[in-house]
């Protein structure tokens, strides 16, 4: 048996998602010898008395000691692992991961560690099984992550936004992951991977209409998708991935008489969608309404009254 790992899908942050795919980056493989009752190798044992075979192996079985792992991106049993008969009485066995592992994302948790052991039955067609059956990957404390084996349930939330027609808006968009039940989320300013994410914008109301405005980027259609067609200043450009969780997202002002709002939409990736609207069938995108031509007034002022 060799030291396997999984590949983290954000090194930097040493994380990956709950619901985000992750394979192999150093395949599991089983060594396997055939050796005689005098325990010598039996060298025969080989083309057409090779006798290990994928219908002769059992119970592949990947186990989470925490979360539920959906395992449907396997290759088939059929197929995985690979035998390689190497002459000699000698051969491997070598484990796919497919399309990729995931943990199953349903309600929000808090991070935990992955600990994941891969087993199998090692028996041949004339029933002469390993001699260290069953033969377990990652017993104990499961298979390694090359940066990092943390989960954490991911969103990316959009927030509401007004201000006057004559300035840009600053639209709150950030990365969050769920602490827990206390304390809910927070922005994951850990996360420095999460990309393509692109923007729309739509349901104009008011006298804002289509093209008034368009997210400050790079240049059309840049990074978000909806860039504007002029370059905005580095500072307020469109930032993916984000930086300390934070996308900082701007639309540009559309100047004096396009009042009004419109609805901007992330489409984000599956991991870090979230059941916004409380309703069935599940997750969405998230997005958030912006409000052009209406003033928030002075963050300094404590209290307000009109009088008569």
């Amino acid at each position: 048996m060799n030291a396997p790992s999984f590949d983290t899908r954000c090194d930097a942050g040493g994380f990956t998602y709950i619901g985000q795919p992750f394979d192999f980056l150093v395949a599991a493989v089983i060594s396997v010898t055939a050796q005689s009752a005098g325990n010598t190798t039996t060298q025969n044992y080989t083309a057409d008395f090779w006798k290990l075979d994928n219908s002769s192996l059992a119970n592949r079985i990947y186990t989470p000691a925490v979360g539920t792992l959906d395992t449907s991106g396997l290759p088939a049993t059929a197929t995985d692992p690979v035998i390689a008969d190497l002459g000699g009485g000698m051969g491997t066995l070598t484990f796919s991961s497919g399309t990729g592992l995931l943990f199953q994302r349903s309600n929000p948790v808090s991070p935990f560690d992955a600990d994941i052991q891969l087993s199998i039955d090692v028996i041949d067609t004339d029933n002469v099984v390993a001699t260290a059956n069953r033969v377990t990957f990652g017993n104990p404390g499961g298979i390694a992550f090359d940066s990092g084996r943390s989960m954490r349930y991911g969103r990316v939330a959009v927030d509401s936004a007004l201000g006057s027609e004559r300035v840009d808006l600053a639209v709150p968009m950030r990365v969050q992951y769920y602490l827990a039940a206390a304390t809910g989320f927070a922005t994951h300013a850990g996360d420095n991977c999460t990309d393509a994410v692109l923007l729309s914008l739509s349901a104009y109301a008011g006298n804002l209409i289509a093209g008034d405005t368009c997210v400050m980027d790079s240049g059309a259609p840049g990074a978000s998708g909806a860039g504007c067609a002029a370059p905005a200043p580095a500072i307020r450009q469109y930032r993916e991935p984000p930086l300390v969780g934070d996308f900082n997202l701007f639309l540009a002002a559309p100047g004096a008489g396009n009042d009004g709002s419109a609805t901007v939409t992330a489409d984000v990736p599956a991991w870090l969608r979230f059941d916004w609207d409380g309703a069935l069938p599940g997750v969405e995108n998230p997005s958030g309404r912006v409000t052009f031509g209406i003033f928030r007034g002075d963050d300094r002022t404590i209290y307000q009254r009109e009088v008569y």
